[in-house]
């Protein structure tokens, strides 16, 4: 929902390049996130999909499937606040969407935005750099 709302959001400011430099960046933002979640679901199958292998380890599986199912609670809680936010925004080029636009990228960035890592000067010791993939 969200993402089909920032999509919709990024074409309705398309004449206003500030907001639209936004856009852009929090659509890549919430795709990354899109695929870590399909990511973790796609492994939880496979872990899971086979049952005479579930059953034949049932405390190992049933201990993957709860680790499983508090890590992405835990991740989803921290999305409440952005969809209650976007839940109701009507796609429209207005200021509260632009504010929006500004929440979800200071949400997103910390949390999905990609970091190459860098030698500095050769010393062995990587640091992040400031270049986002």
């Amino acid at each position: 929902m969200i993402r089909a709302k920032v999509d919709g959001l990024a074409a309705a400011f398309k004449d206003e390049m500030s907001v639209l430099d936004l856009a852009l960046p929090v659509a890549r933002l919430t795709q990354v996130a899109l695929a870590e979640f399909e990511d973790e679901f796609e492994l939880l199958d496979a872990q899971t999909g086979e049952i005479i292998a579930v059953l034949g380890n049932m405390e190992a599986q049933t201990k993957f499937i709860r680790d499983s199912r508090d890590s992405l609670h835990e991740r989803l809680v921290d999305w409440d606040e952005m969809f209650e936010k976007f839940g109701p925004a009507r796609v429209s080029s207005s200021g509260e969407n632009a504010n929006l636009l500004r929440e979800a990228y200071r949400f997103l960035a910390p949390r999905f935005m990609q970091v190459d890592q860098w030698d500095l000067k050769g010393d062995g010791q990587s640091q992040s750099g400031g270049s986002a993939v």
